[in-house]
């Protein structure tokens, strides 16, 4: 698997919409977080059910992405899947504005409080784009958080080995989210 999946799992879903939207039932963070890195396809789905949408042959990875849309259309999460071995390599969670976890303030110092985050530093990414989105991340946990630049709101957060953790900060400081 290559360094990349877990940085084109975070960016997928920012500018992705299920076009095939299946109907599913309604998913709350909690039910992605009994999800852990290495568990089988077989957990996933008796956990959230079937995905609304598989996506395959993905830039800069061999993983495929399960997609969850909830009642009304509008993504969820996803589950970076690893083809071969049909074990997840990734889990991303993007919450509702009613979830606790939607606060940054909350997923920092209350559900992660034990971590330390770096949080990405804000900078110029060519000649004129500073990026909105403010990224921390527990390396030791490979757990990644995003939001928007003056906001108190989480766009989604996710988690993966270590390994891709540090990989994926690597890429963020170097503008090639």
């Amino acid at each position: 698997m290559k360094k990349n999946s877990f940085i084109v799992l975070i960016f997928v879903l920012s500018g992705c919409s299920s076009v095939q939207s299946k109907k599913i039932q309604d998913l709350s963070p909690s039910q992605f977080e009994l999800l852990k890195i290495g568990d089988p396809a077989g957990k996933v789905i008796s956990l959230l059910g079937p995905p609304s949408d598989v996506r395959k042959n993905l830039k800069n990875t061999p993983d495929e992405l399960w997609v969850y849309d909830d009642l009304a259309g509008s993504q969820r999460g996803a589950i970076s899947m690893d083809p071969k071995n049909q074990s997840i390599t990734a889990v991303t969670i993007i919450p509702k504005e009613s979830d606790r976890e939607s606060k940054l303030d909350f997923l920092l110092k209350t559900k992660f409080a034990p971590l330390t985050f770096e949080e990405a530093p804000l900078q110029r990414c060519g000649r004129d784009y500073v990026p909105a989105e403010v990224f921390y991340v527990s390396v030791e946990k490979g757990i990644l958080v995003e939001g928007r630049r003056g906001s108190p709101d989480v766009e989604r957060f996710s988690w993966t080995s270590p390994h891709y953790a540090a990989g994926a900060i690597k890429r963020i400081k170097e503008c090639k989210r």
